[in-house]
């Protein structure tokens, strides 16, 4: 029988190491790792369908086969049975002899769950992802989806005038704020302000948990008024709508006197330094004497790594790039908005995320 000499051995190893890591220093383990991280964008559309098709509401805390969850939301069967398995591999879903139902973790899909995140899946998989589609015309020509699209105005004015879009961009701001809220409570004392304003506060979610952490403190929510409605229902059921007051306006026109801080979570990333000064400039003119500023925005740090942290920043700033035509912005960069503005920037904790800032 013939043997493998040490020198055929030695030539065998090369050529391995020459197919393992190329010139650049690559594998096909990194190569493969690259194509794992594309394909969150089906995993998304998969979770997408879920909640657009109705498949979780139809679940709701039960269970159903394929085929009657299928007739149910007026699926092809052998399509939606394909879809529910691949629910069960993202742990959505669960599979026991032939019937599917719900995780736990599958349920915060549920329109009534209280965790939900329904709303903030279709807007992902909406308005966010049609904007993302168009994300190489938008770096070529730094232009917004909506600029790209001709539809002549900013994505806000396109959400007024789709009301249905609208109302599921806030809801899923207030699902989002619902599941953080309570952090940026737990890192910042309200309790020294005897009125607190959300400027652009949507539902009223982020106020609601802020004035029930300040007991003594009274609010006051700024937002458009087609949100109203919705806040002071969300208000009243949480209990502290004798404590507020609602008004309706617009906070590039000017924002209402009365309050001695002043809250803007994601406002401001949403909007250009010139836009952004605007507003901060507002905030200025309409603070009580020694009143605060508060942002609760993320923080691009000066020196992006490769980690989880600066991922979702990096990620967040493109998103507004093709949607609204904002970014996020470095401690830096918040330091010299709201020096324009008439603020110095008291403190930055970018683990909040928060910049408290004063009146010079």
């Amino acid at each position: 029988m013939a043997t493998q000499s040490e020198g055929d051995k030695a030539n065998s190893q090369r050529g391995r190491s020459v197919a393992e890591h190329r010139s650049d220093g690559s594998s096909p383990a990194d190569a493969g790792r690259v194509l794992a991280k594309m394909q969150g964008v089906q995993v998304g559309y998969a979770i997408y369908a879920a909640v657009k098709l109705g498949i979780a509401d139809t679940l709701g805390p039960g269970s159903m086969e394929s085929e009657e969850l299928a007739a149910k939301i007026g699926g092809h069967p052998r399509s939606t049975f394909r879809l529910l398995r691949a629910l069960v591999a993202l742990g959505l879903c669960a599979e026991t002899n032939g019937r599917f139902s719900l995780t736990v973790e599958g349920s915060c899909l549920r329109t009534d769950a209280p965790n939900s995140v329904r709303n903030g899946v279709l807007r992902a998989g909406g308005m966010v992802a049609a904007g993302w589609s168009e994300l190489c015309q938008s770096i070529r020509t730094g232009r917004t989806f909506y600029d790209l699209h001709g539809h002549g105005v900013s994505a806000f004015d396109w959400l007024a005038r789709n009301p249905n879009e609208g109302r599921i961009f806030f809801r899923a701001s207030s699902e989002a704020c619902h599941l953080q809220a309570v952090h940026h409570v737990a890192a910042y004392d309200f309790t020294p302000f005897a009125t607190i304003m959300d400027v652009g506060g949507g539902e009223g979610e982020l106020l609601t948990t802020i004035l029930g952490a300040a007991p003594n403190s009274r609010g006051i929510l700024f937002e458009q008024p087609a949100t109203l409605d919705g806040a002071r229902e969300r208000l009243t059921r949480a209990g502290v709508i004798g404590r507020c007051r609602l008004v309706g306006g617009n906070f590039f026109d000017g924002i209402p006197e009365g309050a001695d801080l002043h809250v803007m979570r994601g406002v401001i990333h949403d909007w250009n330094d010139e836009r952004a000064v605007t507003i901060l400039r507002n905030s200025r003119r309409a603070l009580r004497p020694n009143g605060r500023l508060l942002l609760i925005d993320r923080i691009m740090p000066e020196r992006v790594q490769a980690s989880a942290a600066h991922q979702g920043v990096t990620i967040a700033d493109v998103s507004m790039l093709v949607s609204t035509g904002g970014c996020e912005r470095t401690e830096a960069e918040f330091r010299t908005l709201l020096r324009q503005a008439g603020f110095t920037l008291a403190r930055a904790v970018p683990s909040a995320p928060l910049i408290e800032a004063v009146p010079i």
